[in-house]
């Protein structure tokens, strides 16, 4: 995420913080690019910002939030003589209501129904551009119907623990034969699939795989869940 709130600060070290608001439309704007363009670069980014930057600005239990988020921040406290222009003393707490109209507004229109919302209606998407098909955009439980031109349904069941193990197990059934395309992340060197118990074949990282499925098909995808360094802005880095 760029450093963002009511004044955009672009890639300087973000300690002026990050609106729940930017991550979330950050998030959604990078799934609308994927499904227009196919580039698997845009699943990527959006599957960052909602495994990292959008969890982190919300409580487990999803009661109260964090209205600007930090990197390296040390507390969550009450800042007098505070660096924003626009927010108040209290932006980087987390609670229930926010000192700005929009912040008081943004649990539930942001992280509850735009945030969360269009997370699990974009796991399973169709890609135009050069694709031109049904995609696993990123990978949580879930389940995905799709009806053909035929009227055929597709369904796709997806079982995982992603992304907090590489264990990735999708069975899809349709009467008639149809492709589904799987994203894999540029970072995901050395991730294997196989598919109906067969032998497990590496695939390329940064790319969308085709799978087609018939009848009843297993796919067991084990994405390798490397450590990397990032370099960004400044000689910063995340890991």
């Amino acid at each position: 995420m760029i450093a963002c709130l009511y004044r955009k600060y672009g890639v300087i070290p973000g300690c002026l913080g990050t609106e729940l608001c930017a991550v979330v439309e950050t998030l959604f704007s990078f799934e609308i690019l994927f499904s227009i363009i196919g580039e698997p670069m845009f699943a990527e980014r959006a599957e960052t910002v909602a495994y990292n930057a959008l969890p982190a600005a919300l409580t487990p239990d999803m009661w109260a939030h964090q209205y600007l988020q930090q990197p390296n921040e040390m507390n969550a406290v009450k800042i007098g003589g505070h660096v924003w222009a626009t927010d108040g003393p209290d932006s980087i707490l987390f609670v229930w209501n926010q000192t700005t109209p929009a912040a008081q507004v943004s649990l539930d229109n942001y992280h509850t129904t735009a945030g969360l919302a269009k997370i699990c209606c974009t796991l399973g998407i169709s890609v135009s551009g050069q694709w031109n098909c049904n995609v696993l955009s990123t990978y949580a439980p879930c389940a995905v119907l799709v009806m053909d031109e035929s009227g055929d349904q597709q369904t796709v069941m997806v079982e995982s623990m992603y992304p907090w193990n590489g264990l990735v197990n999708i069975t899809a059934t349709s009467r008639l034969s149809f492709p589904l395309y799987l994203t894999i992340l540029s970072w995901a060197e050395g991730t294997i699939m196989s598919v109906n118990r067969s032998d497990p074949k590496p695939l390329g990282a940064g790319t969308i795989v085709p799978v087609t499925c018939e009848g009843t098909t297993t796919i067991n995808l084990t994405i390798a869940m490397n450590t990397r360094i990032v370099r960004h802005y400044n000689n910063t880095a995340s890991i």
